[in-house]
């Protein structure tokens, strides 16, 4: 019986008992640790931040290229062909899917975090509106802008 119980307090110690004096971390070290620079309040910020896209990004579309685009300044942000989608949230190119087909009225797109809405806001011309939306941070950005469509 006493090997019994010695040999229980042998495997106790060994599987993290007291012997181990390592805590976890908490929830606001584990925030701090995997945000590269920047404060926590600058990431969550940046998470719905669209950004221009470059001209090597649409190359990821495919062969076929962009069929829609929404435009601002003059700047692409959103690029989408097929069942695909592109555009730079916080200053990484993220691929989107299509949960409807992109036509001249608009367009909904989302990954798992984030999703992008195209509306038109003159059904006679191309004035249009997006709004990026963080599900996660629950931030938004809303940008005016133009989206076309090639026939």
């Amino acid at each position: 019986m006493r090997r019994v119980a010695a040999l229980a307090l042998v495997l106790l110690a060994g599987c993290g008992g007291r012997g181990n004096t390592d805590e976890p971390p908490d929830t606001n070290e584990i925030r701090r640790l995997s945000t590269p620079g920047g404060s926590p309040t600058d990431a969550k910020a940046e998470s719905a931040s669209i950004g221009p896209l470059r001209p090597e990004d649409q190359v990821a579309l495919g062969e076929s290229g962009a069929r829609c685009h929404f435009l601002r300044n003059n700047q692409l942000l959103v690029a989408a062909s097929g069942n695909d989608a592109v555009a730079r949230i916080g200053g990484e190119l993220r691929h989107f899917v299509q949960t409807a087909v992109a036509d001249e009225s608009g367009i909904f797109l989302e990954d798992r975090q984030v999703s992008i809405s195209i509306g038109r806001v003159d059904p006679a011309g191309a004035a249009a509106r997006l709004t990026v939306t963080n599900r996660r941070t629950e931030v938004q950005e809303r940008w005016a802008g133009a989206w076309r469509c090639a026939g």
